[in-house]
């Protein structure tokens, strides 16, 4: 029997109080190297603070955070981008006068910074607009391109950072169902290149479908962790979300 291999990013016991608000209470979260996985859960879980807490933009007040075998709690966000863990926002950030290719360069300087030639950069720079198929829109303003390649430009420049771990908010909210088979298609492209992917989705048939290991947050708790199929089954996931999903829909 093969070794196990060693979890990429590993929470323990992470917790989040904005004053007498408890966002997270006591977060196991294990990613390995290679999946896609997801943090499920109703509005209010926890989800999103879970992604500032990982990538610095907020500091846990309890617990520990490590990424590639070292601790990364209270790092700032640009030495964490550096170690090569990159996120996308819920809500769409890009800026109105660059290009796609200049939002993509910009990033570049995390890989640069690990090591990266300028010829490297330049190869993969152009692999990133093959995958995201943004070739034809390279030179133009991102803010100008329809919402779907805004989404694939957002990816785009968290990948320009060469990240070992991609984490994405909500990569396929407001899309429609072509679109997000586009996305779906995507990761796992990204997936068989070695890239191992963590997101938050409320879109439930697209979570289950593509990833390996599922966690479900609720009012900040942990309340269920496996595999989709498992999930699917648990009786206080089926309460707690998918339930309240169907029953609002």
């Amino acid at each position: 029997m093969g070794a196990v291999a060693e979890a990429l990013l590993r929470l323990s016991g992470v917790g989040k109080r904005f004053g007498g608000v408890i966002a997270l209470e006591g977060v196991d979260l294990e990613v390995n190297p290679g999946e896609i996985a997801s943090v499920i859960g109703p509005n209010g879980a926890g989800k999103t603070t879970l992604f500032n807490v990982m990538t610095g933009a907020i500091t846990a007040t309890a617990g520990a955070i490590e990424f590639a075998g070292r601790p990364i709690g209270g790092l700032r966000p640009y030495r964490i981008v550096r170690l090569g863990l990159a996120r996308t926002f819920q809500n769409i950030r890009l800026f109105h006068s660059l290009t796609v290719r200049e939002h993509f360069r910009l990033a570049q300087h995390a890989a640069a910074r690990r090591g990266e030639s300028r010829e490297a950069g330049a190869t993969r720079m152009n692999e990133l607009l093959d995958v995201l198929d943004l070739r034809a829109a390279a030179d133009r303003p991102a803010t100008d391109l329809s919402y779907g390649q805004q989404r694939r430009v957002e990816i785009g420049r968290a990948l320009a950072t060469a990240p070992k771990l991609l984490l994405l908010d909500e990569p396929v909210a407001g899309m429609s169902r072509e679109e997000t088979g586009a996305i779906a298609a995507l990761l796992r492209r990204l997936r068989e290149r070695g890239l191992t992917i963590l997101l938050i989705e409320h879109d439930m048939s697209f979570v289950m479908d593509l990833c390996d290991s599922v966690t479900v947050l609720d009012f900040g708790n942990v309340i269920a962790c496996g595999e989709p199929a498992q999930i699917q089954r648990e009786p206080h996931v089926l309460e707690a979300y998918l339930g309240r999903e169907a029953t609002s829909a």
